[in-house]
């Protein structure tokens, strides 16, 4: 039941794949997101200073994060003192996020909730032309294409130029929208499955205790 589950999750990320091609690919023009769409990254407080973390209230999206796709809550938090002494600054939900650095270079992330984040993460920030569901896969579809252009090294880093020479498909909006309804449709059946999924995987928890020890 497990495996079959999972099988689930993975054929509903087909279809989500499939229907972005089936209603964008080489339809519409392509513009670079530097052209049309505010960028910005974000700030680490320094450890050294215990102030800057304990009791912290403020969430803090770090980049090994932003590999959960749809985000609705951070690990870590900051306090007000350390936002005030780093780069750290507010980024506005329904924001696209992407990983710069290290092993999760390329990952991307939708921002349903209202956090700041660590200098490894880029922030594409809203914008009414856009939709965020629509921005969240079309930028996800270039990974292949931002691992590409990080030349050396052991481990990809992209850089915010990178992702502001990006080309994406510049969609009309009400399509864009038909789009989002999809995406609306297809993550409700995702929770219901990773609900099962979560339940399945702690029965079996469990039951390796009960028999095992």
């Amino acid at each position: 039941l497990i495996s079959l589950r999972k099988q689930q999750l993975a054929k509903l990320d087909e279809l989500v794949k499939a229907r972005f091609v089936e209603m964008f690919d080489e339809r519409y023009p392509l513009f670079k997101i530097g052209d049309k769409l505010n960028t910005t990254s974000g700030g680490t407080p320094s450890r050294a200073n215990s102030e800057f973390y304990e009791d912290g209230t403020i969430p803090w999206l770090t980049s090994g994060e932003v590999n959960t796709g749809t985000i609705y809550a951070v690990k870590n938090y900051i306090t007000q003192k350390g936002m005030d002494h780093s780069s750290a600054k507010w980024i506005p939900e329904n924001s696209v996020v992407v990983a710069m650095y290290g092993a999760t270079a390329g990952q991307v992330g939708l921002l349903r909730i209202k956090t700041t984040t660590n200098q490894a993460v880029c922030s594409i920030l809203p914008d009414p032309a856009y939709m965020p569901e629509y921005l969240y896969y079309a930028i996800k579809s270039k990974k292949t294409w931002m691992i590409a252009q990080c030349a050396g090294g052991a481990q990809p880093n992209i850089s915010q130029s990178i992702i502001k020479k990006m080309q994406i498909i510049d969609a009309p909006l009400n399509v864009q929208r038909q789009f989002a309804v999809f995406i609306g449709q297809i993550e409700k059946s995702k929770l219901t499955i990773q609900q099962s999924l979560d339940k399945l995987e702690l029965l079996k928890k469990s039951l390796m205790q009960e028999y095992f020890g």
